[in-house]
């Protein structure tokens, strides 16, 4: 498998082809030249597990600038506990370890070093944090890529990441470490590196945060106009924020400090504080809930209500990035003069002012402002596996921002196009997943199974209120069946196992069938149910105990049976149903009265006797 990925932790490194590098990874590696001396020694202990390796032996073997960087994936690692994966552990290769041999190896001489964590893998790593840049909220959500094994995440291990972070215990559970060791000082090394190179060959960068300053910079030579271009836009861009403000602090763009136009690279300013996503999870978690919704939505508006903004035409630019969208004057969309389509709240740090820390995604062609308000919604509601858009305060963002259903598919229509303008031609991770990969079960999703083994009752309710339980297992079919005694006529039943009259009992979709044995021909029995009526044989229940009146027995029959099943329906499609259903049953309660009306009318009485000559039958 090939990837962008592969390669990134070398990358890190600036390495130049005159450099001599000796790489220790792998338990066929013999020391072949023993008398050279390296710039860089690459030594991974877990995959060369070879006694004649060590850090000290190693580092006598580097130039006076030397490195030698010791990696390896963490086997007591969140990701280990989290597949519930046991058998790498207890090998004595982790953080101890390298603390261990990085203390040996100081006792006799001068050295500097600087820890890193990689993640997700040393093997496909795409971030390297550090001490000083510890992992933020929600970042390690990259975890579900395994090509070994087919494993299972026992709990939802970017939540447990936050909550490990915050307790400092990141450096002994990371994920991976690479530690660098140099006679030299390291004052030149990053504090945070993130890789954007699973993208084509004009598009890769890097992100680096030193103390003072942040750099991108190409990793290809084709990139750096895609870099620079940030400093021809960001005037540009400055001037469309004018105006806007969030919490009161006025909207601007990170100020660009240096250009490197041989190297692609740009420095920008470091900004302190936290990003508007990481505002909004905080005051999310203290229940202030009501004010992140307004916060949302007052950004948009402000967006939708600029000054700043033109008509929209769609160009051939705008196609080839954003794909044919048909005839968007009926929209009557807006567009600012250059558009960041990354004004995401990941993307806004909070300080003395808004700033907006990578405007990368700048164009200076028109896009819809409709598209980057549903961006700046769609990021913080649904993207990086959130599910708040489905929750009843955030639920009807969209529409109050003007998106409809409509336009939010041909938002997410837009959405797909881009992703595959940048990643066309790059072989990207989480696509070679689909085909190489190994299925990683979530914790949600293993609940789930055991929910569909479980047992569930129903209970028969006889005329003087007695109930008789019944309880049937799910078949692989995912139904439900169970089987009465005959009874006369009809009966009542209580869907016991399927009440949603609890506080935090969602509603369910039932498709409920009833049938009676009647000398081993099977005859379909008339159902009547309290859940709202779907169509057919399918039924919504929200708050309330699910009942049954089933009608149609006859003295002939054995038994009866009673068939359930639960169809798994989200939040937000729940809410379309009632909403349609409610719409329909407005529009026939308006002409059930507009009949009313008519018969009521004198006309309607003047013309009787004529349509009754004419044989109507109305009475």
């Amino acid at each position: 498998m090939r990837t962008n990925r592969v390669g990134n932790l070398k990358r890190f490194f600036h390495i130049a082809d005159t450099d001599v590098v000796w790489d220790v990874s792998s338990e066929h590696v013999s020391d072949l030249s023993y008398g050279a001396a390296y710039d860089y020694i690459f030594w991974n202990p877990i995959a060369a597990q070879d006694e004649a390796f060590s850090m000290q032996k190693l580092f006598d073997r580097l130039k006076e600038n030397g490195k030698l960087v010791v990696f390896f994936d963490n086997p007591h690692s969140i990701h280990a506990f989290a597949q519930g994966k046991a058998d790498t552990m207890g090998k004595g290769i982790g953080y101890s370890f390298l603390s261990e041999q990085l203390k040996e190896l100081s006792k006799n001489r001068e050295l500097y070093h600087r820890w890193y964590y990689p993640y997700p893998s040393v093997e496909f790593p795409v971030t390297f944090f550090s001490d000083k840049r510890l992992p933020g909220s929600r970042e390690c959500d990259d975890n579900f890529y395994n090509f070994d094994y087919v494993c299972m995440e026992v709990f939802i291990e970017c939540e447990v990441t936050d909550r490990v972070v915050s307790d400092g215990m990141y450096r002994y559970l990371a994920h991976a470490y690479m530690l660098v060791v140099s006679p030299q000082p390291l004052n030149d090394f990053p504090n945070y590196t993130r890789f954007s190179n699973e993208r084509r060959m004009d598009l890769q960068i890097r992100t680096d945060l030193y103390d003072s300053y942040v750099s991108k910079r190409a990793v290809t030579g084709e990139a750096g106009a895609h870099v620079l271009k940030m400093k021809r836009l960001s005037a540009a861009l400055e001037e469309c924020l004018e105006g806007i403000t969030l919490f009161g602090k006025e909207c601007t763009v990170n100020e660009i400090t240096d250009v490197n136009q041989e190297e692609g690279e740009l420095h920008f300013s470091y900004v302190k504080g936290k990003s508007l996503e990481q505002k909004l999870d905080d005051m999310q978690k203290v229940g202030r809930t009501a004010e992140v919704a307004e916060v949302l939505l007052s950004f948009c508006n402000s967006l939708k209500e600029s000054k700043k903004l033109m008509p929209f035409e769609a160009s051939d630019a705008f196609t080839e990035i954003f794909g044919e969208i048909g005839e968007t004057q009926q929209y009557g969309w807006k567009t600012f003069g250059v558009t960041d389509i990354d004004l995401v709240p990941q993307n806004i740090l909070l300080s003395e002012k808004a700033v907006v820390i990578d405007y990368e995604w700048t164009f200076d062609f028109p896009v819809p402002v409709e598209f980057l308000v549903f961006r700046f919604l769609y990021f913080y509601l649904e993207a990086k596996n959130r599910e708040l858009g489905e929750t009843e305060m955030f639920c009807d963002l969209y529409e109050k921002v003007g998106i409809t259903e409509e336009l939010k598919d041909i938002f997410l229509s837009m959405e797909t196009n881009f992703q595959h303008y940048v990643q066309q031609g790059a072989k990207v991770l989480c696509n070679s997943f689909d085909v190489e990969g190994k299925p990683v079960l979530t914790s949600k999703e293993l609940a789930a199974q055991l929910s569909a083994l479980e047992g569930r009752d129903i209970a028969l309710v006889s005329p003087e209120g007695e109930r008789k339980c019944i309880h049937a297992s799910r078949s692989q079919e995912g139904t439900y069946v169970y089987k009465l005694p005959a009874k006369p006529t009809e009966f009542c039943v209580e869907l016991t196992g399927f009440d949603t009259s609890g506080e935090k009992t969602g509603a369910k979709v039932l498709r409920i069938g009833a049938m009676a044995d009647r000398h081993g021909t099977h005859v379909g029995l008339s159902a009547a149910s309290n859940g709202m009526h779907l169509g057919g044989l399918l039924y919504l229940y929200e708050n309330e105990l699910p009942q049954l009146t089933v009608k149609g027995m006859t003295g002939e029959d054995i038994e009866a049976e009673i068939s359930v099943e639960e169809i798994a329906m989200s939040e937000a499609a729940i809410r379309e149903i009632k909403m349609t259903i409610s719409d329909m049953k407005f529009i026939i309660d308006n002409r059930e009265q507009q009949i009313r009306d008519l018969k009521n009318s004198a006309s309607w009485k003047v013309t009787k006797p004529l349509r009754m000559l004419k044989g109507n039958k109305e009475e």
